[in-house]
Formats: C-alpha cells, structure tokens, sequence
C-alpha cells in the first residue's frame, strides 16, 4: 500500500513534525509503515514500526503508532507513505496522519541551504 501527498509547491519548504498510523491487519500478521522523502537533494526513509493495541474476535487487530519527526521536505517533491504485513495480503489498510507546517521559500533558498531570504 503506497499513498502519496502529490509535488511539495516550487517556492515552499513543508517540514513534517510527526506522523501517525493505524493498521488493520489480519490475525497473526505484523506490520511496518516508512515515509519516504527528498531532503538536501537526498532521498531518506523513515521506518515506522507498529505496536499491537487489540483485537476482537473475528476482527482484524489493531497496530497503531506515532512517531515524532522533524522531516524538511524539499520544494518540488513527493512525499509518499507504505505499510506493509508480514502475510502480504491486500485486503490490510494503513491510515496515516501528519501534522506540521510550511514555510515559504524566498529567493535565497535552495535545497542544500534552505534558509529562506525574503
């Protein structure tokens, strides 16, 4: 499962602050989550790992996490989430949440030195 944010606007530098997931997974699977991203010209990863909180029987269980970041995506990127279980089925579902905020760029940005100069 990869859900992507779309392309970071030209002139604005997005910074994450954390991300959250909840999995739905089938009994007796585990699972992961990454945010994959472009920061400095790089790209990086960042793994997720989910703890189980509960299941009910005939459901599936439940792994969740929150994890805290601080991620300075580059203007014109994409930021994308997967998770993955372990029993590879598709019928699993990862909800991701993220909170921060973006700045805008002024002309003395760049990505190696993303100091914005109004």
């Amino acid at each position: 499962m990869i859900s992507a944010l779309g392309a970071i606007p030209a002139n604005t530098e997005v910074v994450f602050e954390t991300v959250s997931v909840e999995a739905l997974l089938n009994s007796g699977a585990n699972g992961g989550a990454w945010m994959v991203f472009t920061s400095g010209g790089a790209r990086a990863e960042i793994w997720i790992p989910l703890t189980s909180l509960y299941s009910l029987a005939g459901r599936p269980y439940v792994y969740a996490s929150t994890r805290q970041v601080r991620v300075y995506n580059d203007p014109g990127s994409t930021v994308t989430f997967s998770g993955v279980a372990s029993d590879g089925a598709s019928n699993e579902e990862f909800n991701f949440s993220v909170s921060g905020h973006s700045t805008s760029r002024g002309s003395g940005g760049t990505s190696t030195n993303p100091c914005p100069v109004p």
